[in-house]
């Protein structure tokens, strides 16, 4: 499953676990995880490093199931 990317705007119960890459002072990659379409899934997301509830990016990348 980890060759598709989803969208934030498709996942349910978003959650950021932990910081796997800082990429600048205020961004970071997250290790996440989420429900898609029932299944409990982790991959990683783009946000800021203080608030990625906050401020995230749309594309969930190296989705695998949890």
């Amino acid at each position: 499953m980890n060759n598709i990317t989803l969208t934030t705007s498709q996942v349910q119960d978003l959650s950021f676990n932990k910081i796997c890459d800082i990429v600048d002072a205020g961004w970071a990659e997250w290790y996440v995880s989420f429900e898609y379409e029932g299944k409990q899934c982790t991959g990683i997301l783009g946000g800021c490093s203080h608030h990625p509830r906050l401020m995230h990016g749309n594309h969930i990348e190296a989705i695998e199931l949890a």
